[in-house]
């Protein structure tokens, strides 16, 4: 079991490392740092008292100067940096994301790795994209079957016009009572077929 806040072992679990400024470029860690943390800085760095954390990411320092300017009054203020880039001893890349603000009357910099929100998000998004791109595939054919059906009935209107008119024309004409009873049958059709 142990001793550390549920809130801060839920913060460090979705990967953020809380820090309280101290003036002066001086941070104090808040909890257990979040692993990215530990990578990062080294698990000595990590857990010191206090950190420079301007000194060990340059696009931190930067986003500092943001930073103070929020932590000047306390208000519902808050600056964030965006995603930076940081190396690990062993070369690999880790993104991360700074927040500054006040909480619980304290100037506060939440540091995040989005790459787990990122990873639970994948597979959600993957399948947004999947299923637009399946969408648009069924649009098209929908479309190109309609574009089909429209030329067969433009491309049927012309002779069934023409028959129905041989069979206008058949009907004035005298004809036996079997043959008659045909031509009827063959205009009704015709003009069933027009509608």
């Amino acid at each position: 079991m142990s001793d550390e806040p549920i809130h801060a072992a839920l913060l460090r679990q979705q990967g953020f490392s809380i820090f309280e400024f101290l003036g002066d470029g001086g941070f104090r860690p808040v909890g257990e740092p979040a692993p990215f943390c530990m990578d990062l800085l080294g698990e000595e760095e990590a857990r010191a008292e206090t950190i420079r954390l301007g000194d060990k990411f340059p696009f931190l320092d930067n986003f500092l100067v943001d930073a103070e300017e929020v932590w000047k009054s306390p208000t519902e203020e808050r600056a964030e940096s965006g995603t930076w880039i940081e190396n690990t001893e062993d070369g690999r890349e880790l993104a991360l994301e700074a927040t500054a603000l006040w909480l619980a009357g304290k100037r506060v910099l939440l540091v995040q790795n989005p790459q787990e929100r990122f990873d639970r998000q994948v597979p959600v998004l993957q399948t947004a994209r999947d299923s637009l791109l399946e969408h648009g595939k069924l649009l098209r054919e929908i479309q190109k079957k309609e574009i089909l059906l429209h030329c067969i009935v433009h491309d049927l209107s012309q002779p069934l016009t023409a028959m129905r008119g041989c069979f206008s024309l058949l009907s004035l004409q005298p004809l036996s009572p079997d043959l008659k009873e045909v031509v009827e049958i063959a205009e009704r059709q015709s003009k069933n077929r027009r509608r």
